[in-house]
């Protein structure tokens, strides 16, 4: 199985930064994350004369791989806890290419980004974050993509991933509940629509869904989603080493038609859009 070049960049870079440490989360049910950063790594734009701003940034790998290929990077997030994180794995990747990062990470609220200019960045990232966004004076969701919108420069490229509701309604919970601790929102088609792709200052670049697949016909979309649910955490980190390619099989990216036909086996939304010039 090929590798996409971008994305192999980035597993090279995981390899040779962190080692077995594996910092992409092996417990990820889904496996998710290689293909939400395989999707994103496909279409920024990653080198010295760019800003980029990742929201809801917690300590993921991807900031770190964005500044150590060169671009200005801002993290923002809510949370102060991270700050230590972020500081110790800034030193080993700094370590590893032996320069400094031009790398910031903000406390604020990133339905507002207060600290950012207006037309000043060049992309935006929202890995899985958004959907945890709310706010008294609002939408929350809708907030950031206005948020987005106004901080990146004519031309400027968002990419967003987010989690979908597999077939149900629309869900939302402000204080999280029995299935997810934290705030949280799983989105239709429909949502999507209103609360993301509703800006009239962005453009539709690409839209796509991560899906739950098998490729072999005995077995039903769900077949190793439990298998590996079933494994213990330390089982699922003797699999790291295969993690992208498993990801690439049993979570395939899928065209918006093809995920709108299968909805009760997508699980993430995968979207790119554009600042209208």
């Amino acid at each position: 199985m090929n590798v996409p070049s971008a994305f192999s960049a980035f597993l090279r870079f995981e390899h040779d930064v962190f080692g077995d440490q594996y910092p992409v989360a092996a417990y990820d049910s889904y496996l998710i994350r290689y293909g939400e950063y395989d999707y994103v790594l496909e279409f920024l734009n990653v080198d010295p004369d760019q800003t980029i701003v990742d929201i809801g940034s917690d300590a993921n790998l991807l900031l770190f791989y964005m500044a150590a290929f060169g671009a200005q990077v801002i993290g923002v997030d809510l949370n102060t806890d991270l700050e230590k994180r972020i500081r110790s794995r800034r030193k080993q990747v700094e370590e590893s290419v032996k320069r400094e990062l031009n790398l910031s990470f903000r406390i604020e609220d990133a339905t507002v980004l207060p600290s950012v200019a207006d037309n000043s960045v060049d992309s935006v990232t929202a890995i899985s974050a958004i959907e945890h966004m709310f706010s008294a004076q609002g939408n929350g969701d809708q907030l950031a993509v206005n948020a987005i919108a106004r901080v990146l420069k004519p031309g400027g490229t968002v990419l967003i991933t987010l989690p979908t509701s597999n077939g149900a309604p629309f869900h939302e919970s402000s204080t999280g509940d029995k299935r997810y601790h934290l705030p949280y929102r799983l989105y239709t088609p429909q949502t999507l629509e209103e609360r993301i792709l509703f800006h009239p200052d962005l453009e539709l670049v690409d839209f796509s869904y991560l899906a739950q697949s098998t490729p072999d016909p005995r077995f039903d979309n769900l077949h190793f989603f439990n298998f590996w649910l079933s494994l213990k955490a330390d089982e699922r980190w003797k699999w790291a080493w295969v993690q992208p390619h498993l990801a690439a099989m049993f979570n395939p990216r899928v065209s918006r038609q093809e995920g709108e036909g299968r909805l009760g086996t997508v699980n993430t939304a995968l979207i790119c859009m554009r600042k209208r010039s």
